[in-house]
């Protein structure tokens, strides 16, 4: 029997961003995953076959700088390589399954809507997509900061029926003669409620780089899921960038009480006794705290432990006397934050902002401004 593809695209925008510079996905920077030649690959959780995700790479070539556009393929290797800000779109993917029964492929050959074969494979051919999916958009959001890249990705029976999600949100297509001709995967009949929710120096070195593609790559292969301090620090980042420094220093401290307990619970060493000890140690200051295990790691530097320190008193004078943070502490916000990523032993340290421009300057002059990995 030949096998059954199914092609997806999922829309990464965050339509609920007011951003001065709006990405349709991750941005990257002198660098874009060459389409399927750079796609990710894994086997599927429940089923007998394979999933994959690749960026197509579009744009358009204005006034030497790429601006993302989906109608037009980009072909222009050098131009890439200039530039300081490359939007990858949206994610595209693809699904292969090595064999169905008798029933389902009967019903995929005619395409009958509504028929409980069909439902029930819709559901897990959603359940693989969303799934795998959350890993890599994960990844995006939590470890590379890319805070402006929606997660609101999942199927909510609530508010959609199954094949309204499969057509409107995937945009979902399959193919039972290997490719060449696609019908529109649509399990039963569209439903469709609409609900409406509420509404640094610059551095370009904090995009994701061709070297960050790799690791990626890794991750996502061993199903990375980020910590709940990463959580709070993408968080952290997100609001500061937005502009709001006072919920951003104390979102920047909860992150970092998250971290110090998680870093001690997380001790294979950890017994009743051991915890029964250090419990005066837990009590004591946070900025006590921190110290001690900010100096135990060698590549936090002392200057952002004497900056993360003055962000824990800031915080202290936002929530005690009303303090409102000047632009100029913004930086010392960001020690902090870099502090946690490596107490918590996070594979990479990036802030990237969604406010500035893109930029274009010749491979030479990229590569003279390479900053040494910052862990």
């Amino acid at each position: 029997m030949t096998p059954i593809k199914l092609k997806f695209i999922i829309d990464l925008r965050n339509f609920n961003l007011d951003s001065n510079n709006p990405m349709f996905g991750p941005a990257f920077h002198r660098f874009l995953p060459k389409n399927k030649d750079d796609k990710l690959e894994k086997n599927l959780s429940s089923l007998n076959g394979k999933i994959s995700f690749w960026f197509e790479r579009r744009g358009i070539l204005s006034d030497d700088l790429i601006k993302y556009d989906s109608s037009t393929k980009l072909f222009d290797e050098a131009s890439i390589s200039k530039q300081g800000i490359l939007d990858g779109g949206p994610l595209f993917g693809q699904i292969t399954i090595y064999e169905v029964s008798t029933e389902l492929f009967q019903v995929l050959k005619i395409n009958l809507i509504g028929d409980p074969h069909y439902i029930a494979f819709g559901k897990k051919i959603v359940k693989e997509i969303t799934e795998h999916a959350a890993v890599l958009i994960n990844i995006f959001r939590e470890l590379f900061r890319q805070y402006w890249i929606s997660n609101n990705y999942y199927w909510d029976s609530r508010y959609k029926s199954l094949g309204s999600f499969c057509k409107y949100d995937l945009s979902l297509k399959y193919s039972i003669n290997n490719g060449r001709t696609w019908k529109e995967f649509i399990p039963d009949k569209e439903r469709h409620e609409i609900h409406f929710d509420s509404l640094i120096s610059f551095d370009f070195s904090d995009f994701i780089s061709k070297d960050d593609w790799k690791m990626i790559k890794s991750l996502f292969n061993k199903s990375f899921s980020p910590s709940i301090a990463s959580n709070y620090l993408t968080q952290a980042h997100e609001t500061c960038d937005r502009g709001d420094l006072k919920k951003a220093f104390i979102e920047a401290v909860t992150a970092l009480e998250i971290a110090l307990e998680c870093k001690i619970n997380e001790n294979v060493r950890l017994t009743d006794p051991i915890l029964e000890s250090i419990q005066s140690f837990k009590t004591s200051p946070l900025k006590s705290q921190f110290s001690i295990f900010a100096l135990e790691c060698s590549n936090i530097k002392s200057a952002d432990i004497e900056n993360s320190i003055e962000a824990i008193k800031i915080r202290n004078r936002i929530v005690h006397e009303g303090y409102k943070p000047t632009k100029s502490e913004k930086s010392i916000l960001y020690s902090l934050l870099t502090s946690i990523s490596i107490i918590i032993n996070e594979t990479v340290t990036k802030f990237p902002s969604n406010n500035g421009s893109n930029a274009i300057q010749s491979r030479e002059s990229w590569e003279k401004q390479k900053k040494p990995k910052k862990n």
